[in-house]
């Protein structure tokens, strides 16, 4: 995807487009937990769900106090931000069939001992760019 000529008015430095890194693995996964069932009905992974939560809160926390900031200075509803990761995440099933299989890898990824800190979780998918979130080029 081309860069857009005012990419410099609306690019996002490394530690706030670490946090929106980061708001999206926590978006994609809950959508992941709601969405992936057994062939009981029964969610798969609500037991990794609460193992996430419970492993990584504090940043979890601390990562909604940060997007706050940062969607405010860009003039960005909070809400809305996180309804278009959530929505962009439950399309994704139609679209691929390894939807499941990919939420179980990030799950057994970020539950790990050696990962520690969110940042290390890559996301099951990246919306960044389609939701027109840019890094800063270099300058």
């Amino acid at each position: 995807m081309p860069l857009p000529a005012n990419i410099r008015a609306i690019c996002y430095n490394e530690t706030d487009l670490s946090a929106f890194r980061v708001r999206m693995v926590q978006q994609t996964l809950v959508v992941g937990t709601l969405q992936c069932k057994g062939a009981d009905g029964k969610h798969l992974y609500q037991q990794q769900w609460a193992d996430f939560v419970k492993k990584f809160d504090p940043e979890l926390s601390a990562n909604f106090r940060q997007m706050q900031t940062i969607t405010k200075a860009k003039r960005v509803n909070y809400d809305v931000l996180v309804t278009e990761i959530a929505n962009r995440t439950g399309g994704r099933p139609a679209l691929d069939p390894e939807f499941c299989p990919r939420q179980h890898r990030a799950f057994e990824w970020a539950l790990t001992p050696n990962v520690t800190t969110l940042s290390l979780v890559p996301s099951p998918y990246d919306f960044g760019p389609e939701m027109k979130v840019f890094p800063c080029p270099p300058q």
